[in-house]
């Protein structure tokens, strides 16, 4: 018979020590630690059937202990109760604190009270199991579920337990006449049934457990799934806003194109015009000033929609146009074009691409118009991001004195140049241009952009 006490006293104490923990690590778990305080307390009581034999001077402590134990056992069964059904009296626990100290407390100051302190303090104890299973009740009707019943029937075997072995052990009287031999047996079964009722508060934590696990999932998924909502949300609020950036930008270059058309060769074509009807310019100005009109347009056609949609077939078109002419005029033009396949970050715009292309235009009029015949180098290549643009010649077409060289160049930075260097400064870039003996050269530089901010969201 000592084997079920000291299993019992084993698995209480197990048991207390891992709920007390968690209690310890969430403490508005309230009911895991009065479960961990009840099964401390039935643990430490259960020892009586354990230890055999005790120091005389440890005797009255150890009895002590085990009313301290009692007490508190049922009056943490009580605050249980009380917490699951939510009722909360302060002055009940407060009572409950004070009745379960008050019998082990006389036994420490009297011992000869002992046997008046199992006797009616022991009684006072059968009430409050009473509450607790009325209180368990409660808690029935108010969850309204199968599961909650387990409780005040553990409860309700307990009392009757307790009830039985205090008859058992003061009553000589209230002894049933159908086990006449029952009672002098002195079978006691408060450690059975309180046994049971620990195993039933203990299943009924682990359900809220379990429940509170599964409410935790199902809210999980509903928080995933409202994520993944937004998230995609966003992502198609991104993308139209993307879209419109796109479309604004590309109203923006056209606009931008049309300006520049408007202003460059429509005022162009507009005081050609009025020259002509005023009989100021002869056949050879009117076809120079054609086409000059022809090769706008067209850069600004290749700029705005070129065949594959990329600055080297621009930049191609443009530079199969002027190698004709330059060979016409007794040009020898060499070219050496170093940019990258894909896409050049310096050039991500139609109007930058018009705006580079006429910058070429322009240096390559000036050769025309004031270089001798002879070798024209035309560089354009890709260096850290950077895109740079030369345009050589060799030199001026007729021998200028050094006296007078300056003036010349002054001459040479007319409108033409004037022009590129503001192209170039709405590209961001520096135009620098180094007149001399072996000839003139023009050099563009355009830095690589700022990142531009990537309005996709990340994954």
């Amino acid at each position: 018979m000592r084997t079920t006490p000291q299993v019992t006293a084993f698995v209480c104490a197990l048991t207390a020590g891992f709920v007390l923990v968690i209690w310890w690590r969430r403490r508005s778990e309230v009911l895991y630690g009065l479960f961990g305080v009840a099964a401390a307390l039935w643990g430490l009581r259960t020892l009586t059937f354990v230890i055999e034999t005790l120091p005389e001077g440890a005797w009255l402590l150890w009895r002590a202990l085990y009313l301290a134990a009692t007490g508190g056992f049922i009056a943490v069964l009580a605050l249980f109760a009380m917490r699951l059904a939510r009722v909360d009296w302060p002055w009940a626990r407060r009572g409950l604190l004070a009745y379960g100290l008050i019998g082990p407390v006389c036994v420490l100051i009297s011992p000869a009270s002992e046997p008046l302190v199992n006797r009616v303090w022991s009684a006072g104890l059968i009430p409050i199991g009473l509450v607790a299973i009325a209180l368990a009740i409660r808690t029935v009707s108010l969850q309204r579920r199968l599961s909650s019943a387990v409780l005040p029937a553990a409860m309700l075997l307990a009392v009757a337990a307790g009830v039985h072995d205090y008859f058992i052990s003061w009553s000589t009287q209230a002894r049933p006449p159908l086990w006449p031999g029952w009672f002098e047996q002195r079978i006691f079964l408060l450690h059975h049934a309180a046994n049971l009722l620990l195993l039933a508060m203990g299943s009924l934590l682990t359900a809220r457990f379990i429940h509170a696990m599964d409410a935790l999932e199902d809210l999980n998924r509903t928080l995933e799934s409202r994520v993944a909502d937004r998230e995609r949300r966003i992502a198609a609020d991104f993308e139209r806003l993307a879209r419109l950036q796109r479309h604004s930008a590309a109203t923006e270059e056209r606009q931008a194109i049309m300006r520049e058309i408007h202003d460059g060769l429509g005022s162009r074509l507009f005081t050609s015009l009025s020259r002509v009807e005023r009989g100021d310019m002869d056949d050879a100005q009117m076809a120079e000033v054609l086409r000059a009109c022809i090769a706008d347009m067209r850069i600004a056609l290749d700029a705005l929609a070129p065949e594959d949609g990329d600055f080297r077939t621009a930049l191609g078109n443009f530079l199969l146009r002027w190698q004709g002419q330059l060979e016409e005029l007794h040009f020898q033009p060499s070219w050496r074009i170093e940019v990258p396949e894909s896409e050049v970050p310096v050039l991500r715009s139609p109007q930058a691409m018009l705006q580079l292309l006429r910058i070429a235009q322009e240096a390559l009029t000036n050769v025309v118009k004031h270089a001798r015949p002879g070798h024209v180098r035309v560089a354009l290549r890709q260096t850290d991001g950077a895109l740079l643009l030369e345009v050589e010649d060799e030199g001026p077409r007729l021998r200028v004195p050094a006296a007078h060289r300056a003036d010349c160049a002054a001459l040479a930075s007319g409108r033409g140049i004037d022009n590129m260097r503001a192209r170039a400064r709405q590209l961001g870039g520096t135009l620098d241009v180094r007149h001399g003996e072996a000839g003139t050269q023009v050099r563009l530089h355009l830095p690589a952009p700022p990142l531009a901010t990537d309005l996709r969201p990340s994954a």
